[in-house]
């Protein structure tokens, strides 16, 4: 009797099994490039760094339901002269854009704001689009450390896959709305 409660109750595990459906989402992140920019921050008169803001929009896809989700999460890093250093965005609309320049300390890689970036897009012509703002930054090497005047170029997105045009860019709604 024991045997054969033993088998029944090892089918029974292995039927449930088999129509059993898992509760954990799968879902694919993709990075869509937003907003990609390469200009300068000018300390004084001769001092300047070579600054580059790259944004991405993290655009998560339920692979069960391949509609993309709301896009409202970003990635965002800034070129400092040779430093890279993560952003945390704080704002993401390229016409008031702000955000907190981080840096990464210790054994368990705790983000600590180190700066703050802040701009608006201009258009001084038709065809080109320039981020103006500010950027300060604490940083070791107190040379480099202090506010600077930020002028970024935009660079031109490239198209997604498939698509009619770029993902972002300075006539990008954050929300993913077209």
């Amino acid at each position: 009797m024991r045997k054969f409660l033993m088998v029944v109750f090892f089918l029974s595990c292995l039927v449930m099994s088999v129509f059993a459906e898992t509760t954990i989402p799968s879902v694919d992140i993709k990075e869509e490039p937003y907003f990609l920019s390469l200009g300068f921050s000018f300390k004084g008169p001769g001092d300047f760094t070579v600054t580059e803001l790259n944004i991405f929009k993290l655009v998560e896809t339920k692979l069960k339901d391949p509609k993309p989700g709301d896009g409202k999460a970003f990635r965002c890093q800034l070129v400092f002269g040779d430093e890279v250093f993560p952003v945390k965005i704080v704002n993401p609309e390229l016409k008031k854009f702000e955000a907190d320049i981080m840096e990464i300390k210790g054994e368990k890689g705790v983000p600590l704001p180190i700066g703050h970036v802040s701009f608006k897009l201009q258009k001084p012509d038709k065809k080109h689009t320039v981020a103006v703002g500010k950027l300060i930054v604490t940083l070791p090497d107190k040379e480099k450390s202090g506010e600077y005047s930020l002028f970024l170029n935009e660079l031109p997105l490239p198209s997604a896959p498939g698509s009619s045009g770029p993902a972002g860019g300075a006539g990008a709604d954050p929300s993913g709305k077209k």
